[in-house]
């Protein structure tokens, strides 16, 4: 899985599944839960068929691992567009999927947060806020 980095600053990409499964954790989430946290862009960024997590890990997490994969089918299409689509999506998602999305994207803002966003031009920090930065 590749590193991401806005302007240079540069988070190694297990610091991110480990923050998403830590916020798992702490928030009551269930061992199932916490396994698909650090696995949840696997799919999407290494390139690891659902069926080999599947068969690595078992039914229930390659359908919480899935379920996040549908919401990135969106990615590329106009911002408002794409968050729309995105949370009409999410409300027919299990909670697992919900709660995992949700770490997701808190430790994401946690990440522009220390990140030298001052040296980031306006465009580049609305990028990031997409998800299109370092992708």
């Amino acid at each position: 899985m590749a590193d991401i980095s806005v302007t240079g600053f540069v988070r190694p990409q297990i610091l991110h599944l480990q923050e998403v499964a830590d916020l798992i954790w702490v928030s009551g989430g269930s061992e199932e839960e916490i396994a698909a946290a650090w696995l949840h862009d696997s799919v999407e960024d290494a390139s690891i068929a659902p069926e080999e997590i599947e068969e690595n890990f078992g039914q229930n997490i390659a359908r919480i691992v899935e379920g996040l994969g549908r919401l990135e089918k969106f990615r590329g299409l106009p911002v408002a567009t794409h968050k729309m689509m995105q949370a009409e999506t999410i409300k027919n998602e299990s909670e697992s999927v919900r709660r995992i999305k949700m770490a997701d994207q808190i430790s994401n803002v946690r990440f522009l947060g220390m990140a030298p966003i001052v040296a980031m031009s306006l465009t580049e920090c609305r990028g990031t806020l997409r998800g299109e930065a370092g992708r």
